[in-house]
């Protein structure tokens, strides 16, 4: 004779709603909380941007040459942070595919 089940049919039909349903506000709560991470690091990255140029701009009054000590064009620097800024929101994603192979 077959042993009797503990558990109710109610308590399967019950986890089987609630699994989907968590899944899809944890992963809309992880939108929602990397979107604002990544707005703050923009915010972050591009006020530095701004202050490295007004301190360019400012320590380059008395020089023509468009050169740093090094050698290297000033422009560059600040082309190498906005593209960092603009290549952070494809970045986060990333985040989720580490979370899932783990």
């Amino acid at each position: 004779m077959p042993s009797a089940s503990q558990d109710s049919p109610a308590i399967w039909l019950a986890l089987l709603l609630v699994g989907p349903a968590s899944a899809t506000l944890l992963l809309q709560l992880y939108a929602w909380i990397s979107a604002r991470m990544v707005l703050r690091i923009e915010g972050a990255l591009m006020a530095a941007v701004m202050c490295a140029g007004m301190k360019m701009h400012a320590g380059s009054a008395g020089v023509d040459s468009e050169t740093d000590s090094n050698g290297t064009p000033r422009s560059s620097v600040a082309s190498l942070l906005t593209t960092d800024v603009t290549n952070i929101p494809e970045a986060r994603d990333w985040l989720l595919l580490f979370a899932c192979v783990r």
